[in-house]
């Protein structure tokens, strides 16, 4: 697992992967964004680079939005996205 980003070029570098991925999987699955708009907690771990126990951290902390369905739980992509930008404000 990687080391959290902590310089501007490493957050930038860490959003433009996350973009990435998205677009892929999106190619791969054939599908828009608007079918896209949850992601599931293995998603986030794949996005983000980050254990599951880690996502869970940021359930908990309140960090992290989320809907529970069906014993999974699923997160809105623009949530995660602004949860980096603000972390990356911070900087």
């Amino acid at each position: 697992m990687k080391q959290k980003p902590t310089t501007t070029e490493e957050w930038l570098e860490a959003i433009y992967h996350v973009e990435t991925d998205i677009r892929d999987m999106l190619k791969a699955k054939k599908i828009t964004l608007a079918d896209l708009d949850l992601i599931d907690t293995d998603g986030v771990c794949k996005l983000l680079n980050v254990s599951a126990r880690t996502v869970a951290n940021y359930r908990k902390s309140g960090e992290l939005r989320f809907s529970k369905r069906g014993g999974r739980y699923y997160y809105l992509i623009s949530d995660i996205r602004d949860m980096i930008m603000k972390d990356f404000d911070r900087r």
